[in-house]
């Protein structure tokens, strides 16, 4: 991928939709209904007048006992219900090649500091990114689709006796750059990034990746950054034609990520890889 611009794919944009199933549940109440009645009975008249009639005893009326009331039971007080919230309406991404706007709007609810919105001001936005993170899996830096600045001063190394390292002192240069990555929220950065995943998944199939996703891609570049060894103290370099090389062969093997991140230094290192560690943990929530 020499020219960015000259070797952008044509992208297609898809979309998937599901709807949501409703199951309707109906519940019958039955109501029993009890009727009672009462029987009468007379009794019967003969005629014979010559029986004196014997006065009757007043017949003492049984008095009724009162209907026993059951009492009414006790109602429990009911718990005022929490109003149900509307689920939020789903994201609606617009294309790749119009994402632009959409992604600056994203990245800088992150972060706003000055040098993001710089940073941020580049094209193609999502492409460029999904370039970068596929490189890294391959080993290199394509530094060309970064939309970011060197760090301020030139690179320091100390020579002692007819060794060279690199100098302490030039660690402090990737300060302001590590500092601004680590005071992102983890948490709300693996949202964003799944919420752009649709557009990052296209960008990434017009690479012609069929069987890998970019998600794949994303945790397989930050494991590489994870597996970054950390040296406390400055690595030994070799100077050869005009640049600088590490004298230990396993670090100069190392892919240009990891061997980029040990230039920043061990605290720095430290920094990074604690802040991606807690990024994927947000990542594989997702």
């Amino acid at each position: 991928m020499d020219n960015f611009d000259n070797n952008r794919p044509e992208y297609s944009q898809t979309s998937a939709s599901k709807r949501p199933m409703q199951i309707a549940i109906l519940i019958v109440a039955v109501g029993l209904l009890v009727i009672g009645g009462w029987w009468l009975m007379r009794p019967s008249e003969a005629p014979n007048p010559e029986i004196e009639t014997v006065p009757m005893e007043p017949v003492q009326q049984v008095e009724e006992p009162e209907p026993v009331v059951e009492p009414e039971p006790i109602k429990e007080p009911v718990e005022p219900t929490e109003p149900t919230m509307p689920a939020e309406p789903a994201q609606v991404l617009p294309s790749l090649d119009d994402s632009d706007e959409y992604v600056r709007e994203e990245v800088l609810a992150l972060n706003d500091a000055e040098p993001v919105k710089q940073w941020v001001q580049a094209s193609d936005l999502i492409k460029r990114s999904t370039a970068v993170i596929d490189g890294i899996t391959q080993g290199v830096m394509l530094r060309k689709f970064l939309p970011v600045k060197a760090p301020a001063g030139k690179f320091a190394t100390q020579k002692v006796g007819e060794q060279y390292f690199i100098d302490a002192n030039n660690y402090q240069r990737y300060d302001d750059v590590v500092s601004l990555l680590t005071k992102t929220d983890p948490a709300k950065a693996a949202k964003s990034i799944t919420n752009l995943e649709p557009l990052f998944e296209e960008a990434f199939a017009a690479q012609g990746y069929e069987n890998r996703t970019f998600k794949d891609a994303l945790i397989e570049a930050i494991d590489q950054i994870l597996a970054t060894p950390i040296y406390q103290e400055p690595p030994e370099l070799k100077l050869e034609s005009v640049y600088f090389k590490f004298s230990d062969d396993s670090i100069e093997n190392m892919s240009d990520a990891q061997k980029q991140l040990i230039r920043t230094g061990p605290e720095n290192t430290q920094k990074v890889q604690q802040y991606l560690q807690k990024l994927r943990v947000e990542l594989m929530k997702m």
